[in-house]
């Protein structure tokens, strides 16, 4: 017995290889457009709101501390574990030591975006960047 034979065709009758069959609507265009300009916006959306103009640390264990983004300091904070040292410079906040395990909070790095943050889960310490923040269209 032999097996039944394969069809290249579509079930339109058409074949899958002719170029009818390859070929783009208009509509399948103006969707792939669309498509790409909704990513587009998406991704200038993500990429945070404007430059804070202060940073507020806070921790479980001392009062909440703000601080001008525009004077270049470091600061000790007391946590949970033990001190985490910050630095605020060049219009930036960013941890440089913290006594947790994994050191996730350095890795972070910098930010400087109304809205960023940066916290060191064991010890309880969060750095945020406040100031005036710009919406877009995502946001309520």
């Amino acid at each position: 017995m032999r097996p039944p034979a394969v069809s290249s065709t579509s079930s339109r009758g058409q074949s899958l290889s002719s170029p009818a069959f390859l070929s783009l609507r208009a509509g399948d265009i103006l969707v792939a457009c669309c498509l790409v300009l909704v990513g587009l916006y998406l991704v200038a959306a993500s990429r945070g709101g404007a430059p804070g103009g202060r940073v507020e640390i806070t921790s479980p264990k001392a009062e909440p501390l703000s601080f001008d983004l525009r004077e270049n300091r470091t600061v000790e904070v007391e946590g949970l574990r033990g001190t985490t040292v910050v630095a605020i410079d060049g219009g930036g906040v960013r941890f440089i030591s913290s006594p947790c395990p994994h050191r996730i909070c350095i890795a972070r790095g910098r930010i400087s975006r109304c809205g960023e943050w940066i916290a060191c889960i064991p010890n309880g310490v969060v750095a945020t960047i406040e100031g005036r923040r710009t919406y877009d269209g995502i946001t309520p």
